[in-house]
């Protein structure tokens, strides 16, 4: 997989850390899906480039998933206690 690429857009620099950005390039403006032939689609949407993993090509987006499982998850913390405590 390597390093997560960097993308320009509206002037500032953006990571592209997504398991998802694996499979597209991306180019000015936006990513192309070389699995459809080169096809451009707009703007750096990561929701929009999974959607299109999800329809078009199954087995890159069941890849994604698994990717997504193996993160690591948060700690959550338990709340503070909003009740007084009784003596």
């Amino acid at each position: 997989m390597g390093e997560p690429e960097t993308a320009l857009q509206q002037g500032r620099s953006r990571t592209l850390s997504h398991p998802v950005w694996q499979f597209y390039e991306v180019v000015q403006g936006g990513y192309k899906c070389p699995r459809c032939g080169g096809r451009e689609l707009v703007g750096l949407n990561t929701t929009n480039a999974v959607k299109h993993l999800k329809v078009r090509h199954e087995a890159e987006y069941a890849q994604v998933v698994q990717e997504l499982k193996h993160r690591k998850q948060p700690v959550k913390r338990a709340a503070p206690s909003t009740t007084p405590e009784e003596s």
